[in-house]
């Protein structure tokens, strides 16, 4: 969450400064929202002053279904197609070892119904993200 607070806090800055700064999207999960909502209300700042979308997934609120970062991912996926293809944006994505595959999954959702891409070009598009430094995972 730290780096994510810092490319948030410098784009900040530079919007004070009055430079143009990119959209931002942040897709935070956890298991519980009351205890474990890591800098909610600097996010909300920042979601007021228009530098970031937020969307939360805290996967034990409902004991009866489990809800994650990655089933908020394939809720939009005319955004992630936007963001990432049409924009040339960057995704970091940053947790368990068991998060980047279902990450992945949805985010080949996505290309497919959000841009209309064959599941091999919406693959082709993740891998040349990564080789590019544009998809980053820091997963444990």
């Amino acid at each position: 969450m730290g780096p994510f607070i810092a490319f948030l806090r410098e784009r900040s800055w530079k919007k004070a400064q009055g430079k143009k700064v990119g959209h931002m999207a942040l897709f935070f999960g956890n298991r519980y929202r009351k205890s474990e909502y890591l800098m909610e209300e600097e996010l909300k700042k920042y979601v007021d002053e228009g530098l970031l979308t937020l969307y939360t997934a805290f996967s034990r609120e409902d004991p009866k279904k489990k809800y994650y970062v990655q089933d908020a991912v394939r809720e939009d996926p005319k955004l992630m197609y936007d963001l990432l293809v049409k924009q040339g944006g960057s995704m970091y994505v940053c947790g368990s070892r068991e998060m980047p595959k279902p990450v992945q999954a949805s985010l080949m959702h996505c290309f497919m119904q959000g841009g209309g891409m064959t599941s091999e070009a919406a693959e082709a598009h993740i891998v040349e993200m990564f080789t590019t430094g544009r998809y980053n995972i820091e997963s444990w």
